[in-house]
């Protein structure tokens, strides 16, 4: 999209204003923005005698099988968020927690799906090759009134963008935690005296300059590398992580461990309840990547099977990810299962090296998230103040404030309920049963098969308010509550 053209995301002549496609993830997953140069170029002739769907095809790249599309999903879907789930194993309790997980995993695919498939119905009625998430709730919104289909297009993208920072928040606290113990780990002594909070809003300060030089890097080409690098060291983190939670299980509770399995609560207390529900959707919340996915297939009506394999396939992760953590840490458990390693010890050495993998990984992470709301944010700037410069001073008050947040909402694991529950929780269950209803609305009478969707998008609303309400209300009491007080950042030695 061109400079001279209108805001996208303030045009209200344009049933799709947004010339973007952009690919998302929740925890450390990948992003990629493909702009469209001309929407126009999408569009079929209304005068074509032709099928809708071969004008389609034709205007469309079809270039992914559906194992690559499946690899793509799970990509963007497993991220560093999967780190926090034993914290949020512990909210719920055993039993709970892997059930409540693979439940959540069932509505996410169900709803996911069904934001796939009212973006290929409208795609078909408008005669449009692709729309993102924004798009597609405009579009289903427009038939019955603009007014509502521009304001419903404003808050999804307020949303987005929401959640985009808010991934951002919790990279500056992730990075922040583990340098602090990866200082400690070699010895290094800062701040004499200061609790480990105190010391990771000092680390969070002196990151604010070399993360506000790096996201004026524009073009994302120039990163590739080093993000491959960042899967890379992941992939080999994750492993670390695994094998010594594996070996280290029914250690005693005095030495940093959870102690005898029998220890652990099957059910927790309700009251964390919202605090789960949070971190689960943060870790899980990767809908963005879905449209993009199903768009590039050269088979895209076989998405429906790939999304299925891909989120179970997740889900199997994610719970076997957060029992070995909570099983091995029980109740000391902390916002990342990373920073439950040992800082002392004859591994030490090794630990540290992946703290230190994981830092290089969230810091290229920070940039590929940043970028993303920027290709419709900037334009707009740039037009109104005349010049492209304005886009560097834009990107620096983000990152300060995004620094800024990081300093005042410190512990790691209640950041991440936050943000899965004010951003997730709409995206995941909010938005996409609004943009089905509209699509396909239709007159449901007691037997119509209409009826029984309408009760499960009822069902879905329902866990998506109180995940947004619950969720955000704990996850701010729980930082009110431990603003005026520390809590010691310690591993296990």
């Amino acid at each position: 999209m061109s400079y001279s053209e209108r805001d996208p995301l303030l045009s209200e002549k344009h049933v799709f204003s947004r010339g973007a496609a952009v690919e998302t993830s929740s925890t450390g997953k990948s992003l990629t923005t493909v702009p469209d140069d001309n929407l126009r170029d999408r569009v079929g002739d209304p005068s074509d005698s032709g099928s809708t769907s071969s004008s389609l095809d034709s205007v469309q790249d079809h270039s992914i099988s559906n194992v690559e599309a499946f690899m793509h999903l799970v990509k963007g879907l497993v991220g560093t968020g999967i780190l926090g789930l034993p914290h949020a194993f512990m909210q719920a309790g055993l039993l709970l927690g892997p059930l409540f997980t693979t439940l959540i995993a069932i509505a996410c695919t169900t709803t996911a799906y069904m934001l796939v498939i009212s973006s290929r119905t409208l795609c078909k009625r408008s005669r449009v090759g692709s729309l993102d998430y924004a798009q597609t709730v405009h579009a289903a919104a427009l038939p019955y009134s603009s007014r509502l289909a521009y304001w419903l297009k404003i808050v999804t993208n307020i949303f987005l963008i929401i959640v985009q920072f808010g991934f951002c928040c919790v990279y500056v606290v992730f990075i922040s935690e583990h340098i602090v113990q990866v200082a400690q780990a070699c010895g290094i002594e800062f701040g004499h005296g200061w609790s480990s909070t105190d010391k990771e809003r000092i680390v969070v300060a002196c990151l604010f300059l070399p993360l506000a030089l790096a996201t004026y890097i524009k073009n994302l080409d120039r990163l590739s590398f080093l993000s491959t690098a960042a899967n890379v060291v992941t992939i080999v983190s994750f492993g670390v992580v695994y094998y010594f939670t594996i070996g280290h299980m029914n250690m005693k509770v005095k030495d940093g461990y959870g102690g005898p399995l029998s220890k652990l609560p099957l059910v927790a207390a309700v009251s964390g309840w919202p605090l789960f529900l949070g971190t689960v959707i943060y870790a899980i919340e990767g809908i963005g990547v879905v449209m993009p996915i199903e768009n590039k297939m050269k088979q895209p009506l076989d998405f429906g099977k790939v999304l299925v394999c891909g989120f179970t396939f997740v889900s199997i992760i994610y719970v076997i990810t957060g029992l070995l953590g909570y099983m091995c840490f029980g109740q000391n458990i902390q916002g990342s299962v990373t920073l439950n390693l040992p800082v002392a010890g004859s591994h030490a050495w090794l630990y540290a090296v992946v703290k230190v993998f994981l830092i290089f990984a969230i810091f290229c992470s920070y940039l590929i998230q940043f970028y993303v709301p920027l290709t419709f944010l900037e334009p707009p700037l740039e037009i109104f103040f005349n010049t492209p410069r304005v886009s560097y001073i834009f990107r620096t008050l983000i990152v300060a404030i995004t620094c800024a947040l990081a300093i005042a909402i410190p512990d790691l694991g209640d950041l991440i309920s936050l943000v899965g529950s004010l951003g997730g929780s709409t995206l995941l269950f909010v938005f996409p049963i609004i943009a089905y209803q509209l699509t396909f609305r239709q007159n449901y009478n007691r037997n119509s098969p209409g009826l029984w969707m309408s009760v499960l998008c009822i069902g879905f609303l329902v866990i998506g308010v109180i995940g947004f309400v619950l969720g955000t209300y704990s996850s701010l009491k729980n930082i009110i509550e431990s603003s005026n007080s520390t809590h010691p950042t310690t591993a296990p030695s």
